[in-house]
């Protein structure tokens, strides 16, 4: 009896908010929720916070909630589209746990995600904890076992967790992301020029630690509507891409970075070791954001941006400004 009394105690302890972000996923988001209401850890609370949605995930919301009284669920429904990093903000707000977890509509979550990342933060004393997935199509028939092995960037290095990593490629995925709440407010305001999973990584590996458990824990579902989704790299692909569409979107996003960068350099309490280091990324970004709208225009400057960045050790960037040079 004691026992069991001391489970329960143990796990009234440990609340994990759920902040769900939901648009336009009537035909996914019911998978989702049935997924977070089997957790194996039952002390959960849900946030859903609905980007005004055209579509009946109103009415598969409002059901799941009349179906699961028994746990706090808050209904946020936005009165404007806040889009997608907003939005998230937006249901962060409400989340009262000891811990937060980020979740997508259309996803679905192993039975034991939470009590396996729970326990992994705790054991190895992490700020957040993070985990591979399986990819699967619309139907979830398995495409790849693993996205961490077969969908990062060819510049990626996900056995490295740390900030000088992250400031130059994300690797994490937000659906499989578990944090402790003490750095909530740090978070806010998110930087509306990235993914708030990239945010989120990025401040943790400033202020505090990462851990990343060595298992699938999220079904990551591929279909046609995803926002961000599981896009396969090779060098092979770079290779063959010459047109002008894939310039203009490769400079609209190192545009956001560049934004995304200066957001950051203004988060309260970084000391000034990490401030340089962002500060020499600012000025790396912003020598390539400049060149890539001279090649659009052929006004070239090609030696003397290279020059630059190589005075930078900006090896990534000089590489990119090659690629757009030579295709």
């Amino acid at each position: 009896m004691e026992n069991k009394k001391s489970r329960l105690e143990h796990e009234q302890e440990n609340l994990v908010s759920v902040v769900m972000t939901s648009y336009n996923k009537q035909k996914f988001i019911g998978e989702q929720l049935h997924s977070i209401k089997y957790q194996t850890h039952k002390n959960w609370e849900l946030i859903i916070a609905d980007d005004c949605s055209t579509d009946d995930s109103d009415e598969a919301i409002q059901k799941f909630i009349k179906e699961n009284k028994d746990h706090k669920i808050i209904y946020i429904k936005n009165n404007t589209n806040l889009g997608l990093v907003k939005n998230f903000e937006n249901g962060l707000r409400y989340a009262s746990g000891e811990y937060i977890a980020i979740c997508d509509s259309d996803d679905i979550w192993l039975k034991d995600k939470l009590e396996k990342e729970l326990q992994f933060l705790k054991d190895g004393n992490y700020g957040m904890v993070y985990s591979d997935l399986v990819v699967v199509d619309e139907n979830l028939k398995v495409i790849k076992k693993s996205f961490l092995k077969n969908y990062l960037s060819p510049f990626s290095n996900q056995r490295n967790d740390t900030f000088n990593e992250l400031i130059n490629e994300n690797h994490m995925v937000g659906s499989t992301i578990l944090f402790d709440a003490k750095l909530k407010n740090v978070l806010m305001p998110f930087s509306r020029f990235g993914i708030h999973d990239h945010w989120v990584a990025i401040i943790f590996s400033i202020f505090s630690t990462i851990g990343y458990l060595d298992k699938p824990t999220v079904l990551y579902r591929q279909h046609s509507d995803n926002l961000i989704g599981a896009n396969k790299y090779s060098i092979g692909r770079l290779l063959t891409k010459k047109n002008k569409i894939f310039l203009e979107k490769h400079s609209e996003l190192k545009k956001n970075s560049l934004s995304f960068l200066k957001d950051l350099s203004n988060v309260a309490g970084i000391d000034d070791e990490i401030l340089g280091i962002i500060n020499k990324k600012i000025e790396k970004t912003q020598i390539l954001v400049e060149y890539l709208s001279k090649v659009k225009s052929r006004k070239t400057i090609f030696w003397k941006c290279l020059f630059r960045l190589w005075k930078l050790n900006a090896f990534r960037e000089m590489l990119q400004i090659i690629y757009f040079t030579i295709y």
